[in-house]
């Protein structure tokens, strides 16, 4: 028996050592982080979900962040959650600011505490000269004898500049240089900057605003090259179309051509925050939610019952009990209010396809308006194959970043709703690209906007403006909460839809007293704009220093 054991254990071994790389690393890796971030959300014991937030803060950034602060802010144990503030507070990334904000008005006076002496940390630390992170690009492989991308790091907190140079380091064509004076004699020929300087480099010395098409030249050079990230590109293209109304007195639907829609229709993520927490609200009764969200005039909303069956296989198996089990507040919206709502299941990539076509043919009778991301975007053929199992139809994917990983989505018909997300896939000019390209196939569009008050905004006036839309994602969590403390944007659902914000660009301006917060973290570039020529930021042949 012992030597019988011994063999399974070196086999084991062999199969996870860097040199037979028979199961890689990094796919080893990323299901250890997978199933720590299952027991962070989907666990039943708080410790066991303490302990889980404190190994996933050790992981990098990339992986970490998400998990964490949707922990802080929806677990409803205190000690997960001041666990999860303990490790935001490691990462020092705006957005796990941005979380620890919002977790000083906890119910717990602990996690309070341990979130208030973080965002002091952090606006402090926010406070020292930055900050700048520049990445450049070089011609694709097989050009001068490889890929080489020069980076400056300057500025940064210890952990993200540790973080982002371990990932760095281990692409052996890239070739890391600390001196930024480096860059200028490099033979890298593109380049990405952070959102603190994008704006000064897009401002003449004169201060006139390059328009914004340029962040369009930007993206259109990616193809084919060795690309690290995109470390902005789709928050300050919201900024720039903003000006550019406000300039011409525009609304944004305007400058893309008009509206095709007066009012958007929506469906509602239900999500908890602060005094609405639809969240715990359908693990109780969907069915009781589902009469609230009609009075609100709201038709359509999405749930995930499946995921926290996922934890125990890693999303391999389910089983019947635990089918029945996911079905019960689908039972209860049908039995509560019929057909009078829609319903669309969230899957979040959890399972594997065996499992999900148990899980559609449980959901057929049910009438589903859709599927999301029943699993990952790098399996379109898998998710193709699902598709052709089912009557349901399948959307995909908010993961699938530009134009260029659409296309073979498109190309091969793998579902027949696609999804694309405005401020990650690199802007507003890049959204309308997507929606002309499905719209070439007959493919109607999902926005995914899980966001703040102008991401809500921008994805309105896309929304009226694009001809294929099928619905635009909103979450009446936060429409009804925080939306109004920050910005003028007033959100109003109608039979299903919402409005389009009124008023030049945008439409929705900053509050005063938001501004004024103490908690408020303003980021300023200094010194008169440096753009060099209308294409300075995408065509490298306008910047001699970089050709």
């Amino acid at each position: 028996m012992r030597s019988y054991l011994t063999f399974w254990g070196a086999l084991v071994a062999l199969l996870v050592s860097p040199g037979l790389r028979v199961v890689p690393q990094h796919l080893y890796a990323q299901s250890r982080d997978a199933a720590l971030i299952q027991t962070l959300h989907h666990g039943q014991d708080p410790e066991a979900r303490r302990q889980a937030a404190i190994r996933i803060s050790k992981l990098d950034v990339t992986v970490a962040l998400e998990p964490l602060m949707k922990a802080l802010l929806a677990d409803r144990s205190p000690i997960v959650r001041a666990a999860c503030a303990d490790a935001l507070a490691t990462l020092g990334t705006p957005a796990a600011l941005s979380a620890l904000r919002a977790a000083t008005h906890d119910e717990n006076a602990g996690v309070k505490q341990k979130a208030e002496a973080a965002v002091d940390k952090l606006t402090k630390l926010a406070a020292q000269p930055l900050e700048k992170l520049l990445v450049l690009i070089s011609s694709p492989p097989g050009k001068g004898g490889g890929a080489k991308v020069a980076t400056s790091i300057v500025g940064l907190p210890q952990r993200l500049r540790d973080e982002f140079t371990r990932e760095l380091k281990n692409s052996a064509d890239i070739e890391l240089r600390d001196d930024p004076k480096a860059i200028e004699s490099s033979e890298s020929a593109f380049a990405i900057e952070s959102t603190v300087t994008s704006l000064q480099k897009r401002t003449t010395p004169r201060g006139e605003l390059e328009v914004p098409c340029d962040i369009n030249v930007t993206i259109s050079l990616l193809p084919g090259k060795r690309v690290v990230g995109i470390v902005s590109g789709g928050k300050d293209s919201l900024a720039l179309w903003d000006i550019l109304g406000k300039h011409y007195s525009a609304p944004l639907y305007h400058l893309l051509g008009g509206k095709t829609r007066a009012q958007v229709p929506t469906y509602t993520t239900c999500i908890g925050y602060g005094p609405i927490q639809d969240y715990a609200a359908w693990h109780d009764d969907a069915g009781v939610l589902a009469r609230s969200l009609l009075a609100d005039g709201i038709g359509a909303m999405k749930i995930w019952p499946f995921d926290e069956f996922s934890e125990g296989s890693f999303g391999q198996y389910i089983s019947p009990a635990q089918v029945e089990a996911g079905l019960a507040p689908v039972r209860r919206i049908r039995d509560a209010v019929g057909s009078a709502m829609e319903i669309g299941i969230e899957c979040h990539f959890r399972w594997n396809r065996a499992s999900m076509e148990r899980i559609v043919a449980a959901l057929e009778p049910y009438d589903i308006l859709f599927l999301e991301d029943v699993l990952p975007a790098v399996y379109p053929d898998e998710i193709k194959l699902l598709g052709q199992r089912t009557r349901i139809p399948i959307i995909g994917s908010e993961l699938l970043m530009t134009r260029w990983q659409l296309r073979e989505w498109l190309e091969k018909h793998v579902s027949p709703i696609v999804m694309t997300d405005p401020v990650w896939n690199g802007g507003i000019g890049e959204t309308r690209k997507i929606a002309a390209l499905a719209e070439t196939y007959g493919v109607p569009l999902v926005l995914h906007n899980v966001a703040g008050p102008i991401c809500h905004a921008a994805c309105m006036h896309l929304g009226a403006h694009i001809p294929n839309l099928f619905f635009v994602e909103s979450v009446r969590a936060f429409y009804k909460s925080y939306f109004p403390i920050l910005s003028t944007i007033e959100v109003a659902v109608s039979n299903g839809h919402l409005p389009v914000p009124a008023g030049p660009g945008l439409g929705v301006t900053l509050r005063d007293s938001a501004l004024a917060r103490p908690d408020l973290t303003r980021t300023l570039s200094e010194g008169e704009g440096l753009a060099q020529g209308r294409r300075a930021m995408g065509d490298h042949w306008a910047v001699e220093a970089i050709r």
